[in-house]
């Protein structure tokens, strides 16, 4: 995936033996990590530094000096299971400088590596995808006029596990990265799933040609097809020529989801999927294998003042749809939204403030691979709860740390 000149030279045929836990495997991993530094005055290798971190960080620790402060006081187990370190642990500084020192692109490859050795190799293809942006608001460019650091992650919606992540300069640089993004996964029978800033007739194909399918929002960014798609519900709606109640018929199919209540309203979505079979509208041939557009319609009755709102969202699938299917797959789309509030909530990822670019979008990649083995460990409990726990218990530490390849 990436070229070979990011990693040493050393062979790696050998690599790690299927019964080394998720630490030991990378440990292992890290060995081939690109060091830059002069060997002289070298106390620590990269991949040690980094063990440390990734251990701090499911241990409850959200910055350097909070990581090296539990280090110190874990020094016995870290000696037993990080044995390269010697006797040492590494400074706050020495955390940030090897933060900054790994390259962003090749310590996400590290990841993918790593999330397809013990989630499976089926972690990394079918099932549904979903590309979201987030931006880490109090990290900062040290190198530019200020501005908060930004990524773009693939993740699994079921499991909610990131598959692969890369930075970008800019929000506006999303739309550029999606596709490098998206080339390093399998995507043969996937559904990818995005908002309207991904809905590009290129990346649209590009999913298609690798053999999944796509699932993206449509807002004025598209403003043509935007305007045939409010035609064509309208049209499926139009009381004069469609007298009766809403509901199934032919080339029209309709989901009503139950009314939920919580965070103080009531809410109902009612999902309606129209087949591009007997649909004519301009902009269509534009699209890669277009075969449906769905409305998901939101209805809100606010508890507290009675207010009531709707909320229409457009979307244009590849994928032969039923409405139920469409409104669960556009649900676990948004779902990813609770994911950034774990990250910023449970990890403190907004608070973050690492003035440096790489050791920002680094540390938040040790976050997602954190949550990643945390995700599927007593899933009941909250996230801060098994964070407290690692820290705590370090039979249980070693249980999550302890997840075999698959």
């Amino acid at each position: 995936m990436l070229k070979s000149q990011f990693f040493s030279s050393t062979s790696r045929a050998a690599g790690p033996s299927s019964s080394l836990v998720a630490l030991d495997y990378l440990l292992f991993e890290a060995r081939f990590l690109c060091d830059s530094r002069r060997a002289r005055g070298v106390r620590y290798r990269l991949g040690d530094v980094l063990a440390v971190i990734v251990v701090g960080v499911l241990c409850g620790n959200d910055d350097a000096e909070a990581i090296s402060q539990w280090a110190g006081h874990e020094r016995d187990w870290l000696m037993e299971h990080v044995p390269g370190l010697d006797g040492r642990i590494p400074s706050q500084d020495t955390i940030l400088r090897t933060l900054a020192l790994i390259r962003v692109d090749v310590f996400s490859e590290l990841l993918r590596r790593w999330t397809q050795k013990f989630f499976g190799p089926n972690a990394l293809e079918a099932g549904h995808i979903a590309i979201d942006g987030k931006t880490k608001r109090s990290a900062t460019k040290r190198n530019t006029s200020g501005s908060s650091v930004h990524a773009i992650a693939a993740v699994m919606t079921s499991a909610r596990i990131v598959l692969a992540e890369c930075a970008v300069d800019t929000k506006a640089n999303e739309i550029t990265a999606a596709p490098d993004l998206l080339r390093a996964l399998e995507l043969r029978g996937a559904l990818v799933s995005g908002d309207a800033m991904y809905t590009q007739t290129a990346l649209a194909e590009q999913i298609v040609q690798a053999g999944g399918d796509y699932f993206l929002q449509v807002k004025r960014n598209q403003p043509t097809l935007q305007q045939e798609m409010t035609a064509v519900f309208l049209d499926a709606f139009d009381a004069q020529k469609h007298p009766e109640p809403i509901a199934d018929r032919p080339g029209i199919k309709v989901h009503f989801d139950d009314v939920e209540k919580g965070h103080g309203r009531l809410e109902q979505r009612i999902t309606v999927v129209a087949s591009m079979e007997k649909k004519r509208m301009e902009c269509a041939g534009r699209w890669k294998a277009l075969a449906a557009l769905v409305l998901v319609f939101r209805w809100r009755v606010d508890l507290a003042t009675s207010n009531v709102s709707f909320e229409p969202a457009l979307f244009i699938t590849s994928r032969r749809m039923d409405a139920k299917t469409a409104n669960d797959v556009a649900r676990a789309h948004w779902g990813i939204e609770t994911y950034h509030h774990i990250l910023d909530v449970s990890y403190g990822e907004d608070a973050s403030r690492v003035a440096n670019e790489n050791a920002a979008h680094n540390l938040g990649m040790v976050r997602r691979l954190v949550q990643n083995l945390l995700s599927e460990v007593e899933p009941r409990r909250s996230v801060p709860y098994k964070r407290r726990e690692c820290s705590h218990d370090p039979e249980f530490r070693l249980r999550v740390l302890d997840r075999r390849p698959q």
